[in-house]
């Protein structure tokens, strides 16, 4: 069974920008801690207009929770806690969701 993790994030049309391209640096860290097919989605119809989901998937729940590891012992989600503070309330993590991809 695949997995996607996926992190939603709410904020000004200004922050999402930012968002987006610290995404765009992001990603190679992320795959390089295991994580496939990282990407930015935005709802286009119903969903909020205010939110960003940054999602990427894995091939098992074990494959996720070392990724959690690597991105914890990495040092980097420590950094990635100042910015989102440094940003608020302009941009806030909402929650991180784990879905099981049934099909």
């Amino acid at each position: 069974m695949k997995y996607t993790a996926t992190t939603i994030w709410e904020g000004t049309p200004e922050a999402l920008l930012l968002l987006i391209e610290a995404s765009k640096e992001a990603a190679p860290i992320h795959e390089s801690f295991g994580a496939k097919n990282p990407r930015i989605l935005q709802a286009q119809l119903g969903g909020q207009s205010d939110r960003l989901h940054y999602a990427v998937d894995f091939d098992s729940v074990e494959d996720f929770g070392k990724f959690a590891d690597k991105l914890e012992s990495s040092g980097w989600m420590a950094e990635t806690r100042k910015y989102v503070a440094a940003a608020y309330p302009n941009l806030k993590m909402i929650s991180t969701v784990l879905f099981a991809n049934l099909m």
